[in-house]
């Protein structure tokens, strides 16, 4: 394999570890519904991306260098949670897609809510009780 690639893949590889790090650190102080899906969608996509590089033939030597042969199966072992990592990931988006939907259909009841309440008021306020003028 060429040293070049390889250590490419492996600055690549650090740089995204340290990226997604600061991500989860980010994920864990959103706040706010779009907020939460900015993260996890940049998430996604990071996580997609580097899994993808790390499980390439240059990755994988990138990470353990000359020795990659002798630890395959404890970074395969690694390698098969990249699925559910990024499933936990996505059923997360989906989850907070569901909660914005909710939180739309709340605001626009308590919306029709207000109306109405809005317009008994102005009826009962108005009403005409038929008194001479």
């Amino acid at each position: 394999m060429e040293v070049h690639a390889r250590e490419s893949a492996g600055d690549n590889i650090a740089q995204q570890h340290q990226s997604l790090r600061q991500q989860c650190e980010a994920l864990d102080e959103c706040s706010g519904i779009k907020t939460l899906k900015r993260c996890l969608s940049a998430l996604e996509a990071d996580l997609a991306e580097h899994f993808d590089l790390e499980e390439s033939p240059v990755g994988r030597e990138a990470v353990l260098g000359p020795r990659a042969l002798a630890h395959a199966d404890r970074m395969d072992a690694l390698f098969k949670q990249h699925p559910l990592i990024l499933d936990t990931v996505r059923g997360l988006l989906a989850q907070a897609d569901q909660l914005e939907v909710g939180v739309h259909r709340l605001v626009d009841l308590i919306h029709k809510h207000e109306r109405a309440e809005t317009e008994l008021m102005a009826d009962a306020l108005y009403d005409d009780f038929g008194g001479g003028d």
